[in-house]
């Protein structure tokens, strides 16, 4: 089985969006873990990303982060990882690199996550 940052990066080149989300959110400095074995947090904030400007509705995240895994084949399970709920860009949300009195960061780099009006978005500045 390939390393997930080579399916990735294969999967950029095919135009996937998330996956071309996720390499910018990498190029802002984003610090995730990228591995097979925990990809939760990784492919919820790569379909929130790929979103842009749109933002995602709360309740559209959940399926989402399970349609890219899938495509990334890789597995969630656990009550976080596979969680009916938006954990990870929730937390992101109140807990990144932003805040300083964040506990358990999630360093987003120079992205940043925000929820308003019932939409997530995830804001990577430009490279300059």
């Amino acid at each position: 089985m390939e390393p997930l940052m080579d399916t990735i990066k294969r999967r950029s080149a095919q135009g996937c969006g998330p996956s071309i989300a996720l390499l910018e959110l990498l190029a802002a400095e984003a610090r995730l873990v990228i591995t097979r074995d925990n990809p939760g947090r990784l492919c919820e904030l790569a379909v929130v990303a790929e979103t842009g400007r749109r933002g995602i509705p709360e309740n559209e995240v959940v399926a989402a982060r399970r349609a890219y895994a899938a495509s990334l084949g890789v597995t969630l399970s656990g009550p976080t990882k596979d969680s009916d709920k938006p954990a990870h860009i929730s937390h992101a949300v109140d807990h990144s690199n932003h805040n300083p009195n964040a506990r358990n960061r999630i360093n987003l780099g120079n992205a940043r996550a925000f929820r308003q009006n019932g939409r997530f978005y995830i804001f990577i500045p430009e490279p300059i």
